[in-house]
């Protein structure tokens, strides 16, 4: 049994969402802009099943969708469309601190496998800097079943 026979199997017709990796190097508020232009946004994962899915695509550290620059500690898609409710915080995370700044509002997954935190998730801030760029997670809502890659949000 394939993995999406597996889903298909187990999750039929439940909400679900699929993802696509951007590789181009951008600040959060760009990378919102390129997800939307593909008729998505930025991802907001459900849970380790999604996670998991989403982080095989990764080849550098990328932005999500989850923010807490509408009430700080509060995260949420940067939509507002969820809150949080699962979490894959990386040690010592979110510390709400970039470059001695307190004013870590943003989310990114870590994509470097020397790190403790590789393929979790670290808050940090958007500034137009070239080091605060980095790739993309976009995601689409979806049905499992009638999609390919509709990874479950149960």
């Amino acid at each position: 049994m394939t993995f999406n026979d597996y889903l298909i199997t187990y999750y039929s017709s439940s909400p679900g969402r699929v993802f696509k990796y951007l590789s181009s190097s951008l600040t959060f508020w760009d990378a919102e802009a390129a997800c939307s232009a593909d008729n998505m946004k930025l991802a907001c994962p459900q849970n380790k099943l999604q996670q998991t899915a989403m982080g095989q695509m990764l080849k550098t550290t990328s932005w999500l969708g989850f923010v807490d620059y509408y009430t700080d500690g509060e995260w949420e898609c940067a939509d507002g469309t969820s809150k949080m409710s699962w979490t894959n915080w990386g040690l010592e995370q979110p510390d709400n601190t970039y470059m001695e700044e307190t004013d870590a509002d943003f989310t990114v997954v870590v994509y470097d496998k020397n790190s403790p935190n590789h393929l979790k998730w670290e808050d940090t801030g958007s500034y137009d800097f070239p080091e605060h760029m980095f790739g993309s997670v976009c995601q689409m809502e979806c049905t499992v079943g009638d999609m390919d890659g509709c990874i479950p949000d149960q």
